[in-house]
């Protein structure tokens, strides 16, 4: 008989693994737009940037859409359709959210012998910034419902944007988030690694130091630094010795080009330029080209309408298409070919917006070529760079840079969905706690 005192097990422990962005997925989830306090003023806008992404993603891969109730569902559809929705299947789930930010609020996917699971960590808005958070604490169990998922409940705060993983057991992180900013008695570098090893399977953690200028997250790595490959990681750099963001960008330089890999292997580090300081009602956005999104068979990158733009997508972000979507696939060996789409900086990450959903790969359908079809205005951040991807709460609450921050994988071998279908609650499960089953809980 099991010893009832034994340690649950955690999703490492039993094969899980979290695969790479880069990896064929079978969807992305989006909770849209709705909340007038994170987007004031700009709620049109905000759903013209969401629309957007999810026209760019619609042609390679199924998108699962969270929406508040019927009307908005039918709304949604009709804004799809009218913006020319391309191929891929969509599906509503018709659940109440505090917010839009599911890369940080949504589950982990993982993979593994025994299917498709998801670690669903803690929620709290930011350390506890911007109340409530109770719905968007509930999110990923549903999610994990609804795809058909095992779900693993951790009893601590993680977010998907403070960290970024290779597929093989390396991870990235900052100090300034999981360490400085999120209170917990004796949450220190030895207990986040134990639980990045238990959860994640992370065999090597390279831990970066601060944050860009104006993020609320208190360092989320998806601004600063991001694997393209395993042993090939991307980084902007501050050119300006003069702006705040310059030391620490050289001080995380200084830490990829001294760190290696799980296989043991130094970093190739591939220098991404940084677009000149974006303001909004006074407050310095975290504008970053990291914050790239990698679906399948195209890179969906932020752009703000400054010289930097052109560079980051010729240069740096054009580098990141070839190497993480356009050589062939690690697994498999198929190629695999990207359309590189830039989307105007309404100031916010795209990241935090979408989670990835991984499944059985299906082959992507994008073409080889690059696509830029960045839209600028008068060409000064500041009149025309209107927040796309963070909470303004109050007086104050400005936003990450990117595609990033909008978006949540799913990597699932799960019943495809219907177009246009909706649903309100997951099957087994209800609105908004978790039910996994024993022995799936825990703190470490």
């Amino acid at each position: 008989m099991a010893d009832p005192r034994a340690e649950p097990a955690r999703p490492a422990h039993i094969g899980f693994r979290w695969p790479a962005e880069w990896e064929p997925h079978r969807a992305t989830w989006l909770a849209w737009p709705h909340n007038p306090e994170t987007w004031p003023g700009l709620l049109v806008q905000a759903e013209r940037a969401f629309l957007e992404m999810a026209v760019a993603l619609s042609d390679g891969e199924d998108l699962e859409i969270v929406v508040r109730d019927p009307g908005e569902a039918k709304r949604v559809e009709g804004l799809l359709a009218a913006a020319g929705s391309r191929g891929g299947s969509h599906r509503f789930h018709l659940w109440e959210t505090d917010d839009s930010w599911v890369r940080d609020t949504g589950p982990v996917f993982l993979t593994g012998p025994e299917g498709l699971a998801g670690a669903d960590f803690r929620f709290d808005a930011w350390g506890g910034k911007y109340p409530p958070w109770d719905r968007d604490d509930g999110l990923a169990a549903r999610i994990l419902a609804a795809a058909g998922a095992a779900s693993y409940r951790a009893e601590f705060v993680l977010e998907g944007g403070s960290i970024d993983g290779d597929g093989r057991g390396c991870l990235l992180t900052t100090e300034s988030c999981l360490l400085h900013s999120r209170p917990e008695a004796g949450r220190d570098k030895a207990l986040m690694e134990r639980r990045l090893r238990a959860w994640l399977g992370a065999r090597e953690v390279i831990w970066l130091s601060g944050e860009v200028q104006g993020d609320d997250t208190d360092g989320h790595v998806d601004d600063l630094a991001r694997f393209l490959r395993p042993g090939v990681v991307v980084a902007p750099l501050e050119e300006d010795s003069a702006d705040p963001n310059f030391r620490p960008l050289a001080e995380n330089r200084r830490r990829l080009g001294e760190a290696r890999d799980a296989a043991g292997r130094k970093l190739e580090v591939v220098d991404l330029p940084m677009p000149p300081p974006v303001f909004h009602r006074g407050e310095r956005c975290p504008a970053s080209y990291a914050n790239f999104y990698l679906a399948n068979g195209r890179v969906l990158v932020p752009v703000f309408g400054a010289p930097t733009d052109e560079r980051a997508l010729a240069g740096g972000v054009s580098g990141v298409a070839s190497r993480a979507t356009g050589d062939s696939d690690p697994e498999s060996g198929a190629r695999r070919r990207t359309r590189i789409h830039p989307l105007p900086h309404p100031s916010g990450a795209r990241h935090v917006e979408a989670r990835l959903r991984f499944p059985a790969p299906r082959p992507p359908s994008g073409r080889a070529s690059f696509r830029f079809h960045a839209r600028s205005g008068s060409g000064t951040p500041e009149a025309d760079n209107v927040p796309r991807s963070r909470r303004i709460r109050a007086q104050r609450r400005v936003w990450p840079s990117a595609p990033h921050a909008a978006v949540l994988v799913q990597v699932a071998a799960s019943p495809p969905p219907i177009r246009g279908a909706a649903s309100s609650d997951p099957p087994g499960g209800s609105a908004g706690r978790r039910g996994e089953p024993p022995g799936r809980s825990g703190d470490e």
